[in-house]
């Protein structure tokens, strides 16, 4: 693992020192290595510097490259500042907020200064924008083009690349092995602020008698133990990839309610049934309520329902190994 930009002391994050990855101090540009950077174009600016070695993306979402190549491409970059500039003040002025009253400030930020999410997501739809961003960036260097969900593979695809490979990830071992104790769960819908809060806020106004827990502001092992509580997890997010928050829902024993965007739309990153999927629509808000009280009231029938979901999760390791396998040999 080379860590950019620089290292000082230690650079690995204590949530990851248990892999125990060699660390690289610097990428020799010889033909037979190969350098694998994440779709911002931050890191893909970093292929300019190299002529001699083997340049792969891997697509661990679609929205970041869309995010992160704006302001290179000098696109949308007043609106770009005007986001940064409200996080800012966010995040040092209303995450200090009750928790109530910064998640309600928030809400009443999106609708001022609009869905982030869903700007993001129109743009990717746009084929000659998006043309436009990677023309801004050394993308075309890459000789392969790795995808962490099929969102991207199919985004890819209809730009008419065809040198990608798809490589997906998965849930670390510690999370596979945990135990989940169904009659200790409770009437608890679980959700993240930080994902498509502008629907989600219409959502719990018109479910006041439901209990919606934010995983907001716990530690790894606080989520952990709500997941394990709750017996619902919704997220209307845009799903710039196969997300993990879901997935680690599911495999601690919650029904997933999602709303189809990004990866969510299709049936290979969030395969769970049609009918726990809804279009972000305001006319679908009381739906969604009934559902969620449907998987409340009789969970442990509903449950079940997963069970095929769960069980792909516990293979993606396999699946990941035997891709890595096909791809790198």
């Amino acid at each position: 693992m080379y860590y950019y930009p620089e290292m000082q002391g230690d650079p690995v994050h204590p949530n990851y020192r248990s892999y125990a990855n060699p660390i690289s101090k610097q990428i020799l540009d010889e033909p037979e290595n190969i350098v694998i950077v994440p779709e911002l174009a931050s890191t893909i600016r970093l292929f300019s510097r190299f002529h001699n070695i083997q340049k792969v993306i891997w697509w661990l979402s679609v929205n970041n490259f869309v995010a992160s190549t704006l302001p290179y491409a000098h696109m949308g970059l007043v609106r770009e500042i005007l986001f940064r500039f409200a996080k800012f003040v966010y995040r040092s002025i209303v995450k200090r907020l009750p928790t109530s009253h910064g998640l309600r400030t928030k809400a009443l930020a999106i609708r001022l200064f609009g869905d982030r999410e869903s700007s993001w997501e129109e743009m990717t739809n746009n084929k000659e924008l998006m043309m436009r961003l990677m023309k801004a960036l050394p993308v075309f260097q890459a000789n392969l083009h790795l995808c962490q969900s099929y969102y991207a593979l199919e985004f890819l695809s209809s730009l008419r690349f065809s040198n990608v490979a798809y490589l997906s990830d998965y849930l670390s071992d510690d999370f596979l092995r945990e135990s989940v104790d169904v009659a200790g769960k409770e009437d608890i819908v679980a959700f993240s602020p930080s994902k498509g809060w502008a629907f989600t806020w219409r959502v719990m106004r018109a479910a006041p008698h439901l209990r919606f827990e934010s995983i907001y502001g716990l530690s790894r092992r606080g989520v952990v133990e709500l997941l394990r509580r709750a017996k619902v997890y919704i997220d209307f997010g845009s799903h710039p990839g196969k997300d993990r928050l879901p997935r680690e829902a599911a495999i601690l024993g919650c029904c997933i309610v999602v709303g189809k965007r990004g990866s969510a739309r299709n049936e290979y990153d969030v395969p769970i049934p049609q009918r726990y999927k809804f279009a972000m629509d305001e006319r679908n808000v009381s739906t969604i309520v009934c559902t969620i009280e449907e998987c409340v009231k009789g969970y442990e029938a509903v449950v079940r329902e997963f069970e095929p979901y769960r069980e792909w999760i516990r293979r993606e390791p396999e699946i990941f190994r035997n891709c890595v396998r096909k791809i790198f040999g």
